[in-house]
């Protein structure tokens, strides 16, 4: 399967480390993997990114190639769901809205067979929107803070293919919160934590 990542930043900066080995780990069994930070700040400080370079969409938040793709789109973008939160969440929304834009437009020349986030936050969002206008699959990873924030949970969860925690407990936690009734069984899992529903690619 060709896979493409959503993250925050990886590879640049020094956070996220975690999710080199996991992309290392689906490029084993066989899939080719694309990485696309949200926010591609600071130097690529991880040894093991290098591997990954090739693959990674790394575009600016906000920059002229991301507004151009944006403004290209032929169907408008609805806004209404980004509005149901806090206003500081909102405006992360509304702010990654122009680069899922972009990213609907890389998506469908890469015609990946699946789309992965990282964090339920803006990363997600970001995710969400540019698979849902290709018609892609996708799915993401909770992990604890990004539950508290309730960026958009339910909807993401209704979007989403499945949803997968760093914990059990985690995984209990972004069921209540998102008052998930019909998304599967949460199932432990050793290598990837537990998730909602069968992962299509493990």
């Amino acid at each position: 399967m060709k896979l493409v990542y959503v993250t925050s930043s990886l590879p640049h900066g020094p956070l996220e480390a975690f999710v080199l080995p996991e992309v290392a780990a689906l490029e084993r069994l066989g899939h080719e993997v694309w990485i696309v930070p949200m926010w591609p700040r600071g130097e690529r400080v991880h040894a093991d990114a290098e591997a990954f370079e090739a693959r990674t969409l790394s575009e600016p938040l906000l920059s002229s190639a991301v507004l151009a793709s944006a403004a290209r789109e032929v169907r408008p973008a609805p806004l209404a769901r980004m509005l149901r939160s806090r206003p500081r969440t909102v405006a992360k929304n509304l702010l990654v809205h122009p680069k899922a834009l972009w990213l609907a437009r890389r998506l469908r020349e890469l015609r990946p067979d699946h789309v992965h986030a990282h964090w339920i936050s803006t990363s997600a969002t970001l995710a969400m929107v540019a698979a849902e206008r290709t018609g892609i699959a996708w799915s993401l990873t909770a992990h604890r803070w990004d539950i508290r924030e309730d960026n958009l949970l339910a909807a993401k969860a209704a979007s989403a293919t499945f949803l997968r925690a760093i914990g059990y407990i985690v995984a209990r936690q972004h069921r209540r919160r998102a008052d998930i009734a019909g998304k599967g069984q949460m199932r432990r899992n050793p290598e990837c934590g537990c998730v909602f529903s069968q992962d299509p690619y493990r």
